[in-house]
């Protein structure tokens, strides 16, 4: 019998574009999309127990931009920039101001699909954050800036409603050796491409 070949040797790029198209039909079928962007709004926690006299505690709201690479369908890499919003307590007579307080957080995150448009996340990396703290007392103001790079920690789930729009619901906390609770609790949306 006589042998037929389908594609000519030198017909490299028509297999590589057969084999391209084929990945990309699997990718959207797994609605996999390696890029994504989004932005969160919510509301974020300070807290610092070490206080003399009282704890200084408070609560404002904070938004946040992200940016990141899924690489595999569990696993991928993230950009936040959080900003957490102004922070004040008053403190025996003493009133604290925290301001201009964000953090640029990198992350690798796990994640857990549970349907085809539901999933679960855990994320672990670092954050660098920065703040300037403000003390009035009796007409007198002392001023003081502080930063630091620290372990950062975040949990959520996300709702896919098509292949490139879903909503997600996280918390993410920077375990700060200056505050006790350097927290926010989010939700927003999310663009893949």
């Amino acid at each position: 019998g006589k042998s037929i070949m389908i594609l000519p040797k030198n017909n490299i790029w028509g297999l590589s574009g057969i084999l391209l198209f084929l990945c990309a039909c699997s990718s959207v079928a797994l609605g996999e999309t390696p890029f994504y962007v989004g932005g969160s709004i919510g509301e974020s926690y300070i807290e610092e127990d070490d206080v003399p006299g009282e704890d200084f505690d408070s609560e404002d709201f904070a938004f946040k931009a992200f940016a990141g690479y899924r690489f595999h369908n569990n696993f991928a890499v993230e950009l936040d920039y959080i900003d957490y919003g102004d922070h004040d307590d008053d403190i025996l007579g003493v009133d604290i101001e925290i301001e201009d307080l964000y953090a640029v957080a990198l992350y690798g995150v796990g994640i857990l699909p549970i349907s085809e448009k539901f999933e679960l996340f855990v994320k672990l990396g670092a954050a660098y954050w920065d703040g300037d703290a403000k003390a009035n007392a009796m007409g007198n103001t002392v001023t003081s800036s502080d930063d630091g790079t620290e372990f950062a920690y975040g949990l959520g789930a996300s709702y896919g409603f098509s292949e490139r729009y879903a909503v997600r619901v996280e918390y993410e906390e920077v375990d700060s050796d200056d505050l006790d609770q350097l927290g926010v609790f989010s939700i927003g949306g999310e663009v893949r491409f």
